[in-house]
């Protein structure tokens, strides 16, 4: 037995598994933060843009340079990234000026 798919329904799937994973990713990390004693709360792109004055694609190109550590909670052709405050904090103390 064979099943053909096209992009946009392969897509279509993908985005209902990520869906559906999405709460169990932060019950594990919110599980993860409580474990280790700290709170944890994370940052979208945009909110890291807003506190360091910078766009938003700047920010992209921090993460994708490695400059700034962020989780992908979205998928490789769509990623959605979250910032831990530790990782900014990190971040920001690196290359202030």
């Amino acid at each position: 037995m064979s099943i053909t798919l096209n992009a946009s329904e392969l897509q279509a799937i993908v985005d209902q598994i990520v869906a559906a994973l999405t709460p169990t990713f932060q019950k594990r990390v919110e599980a993860t933060a409580k474990a280790s004693g700290e709170a944890l709360y994370c940052l979208t792109v945009e909110g890291v843009a807003k506190r360091l004055d910078r766009d938003a694609k700047t920010v992209l190109k921090y993460i994708r340079e490695d400059k700034m550590r962020a989780a992908n909670i979205g998928t490789r052709e769509k990623p959605q990234y979250r910032v831990s405050e530790a990782d900014f904090a990190e971040f920001y103390r690196l290359h202030r000026k």
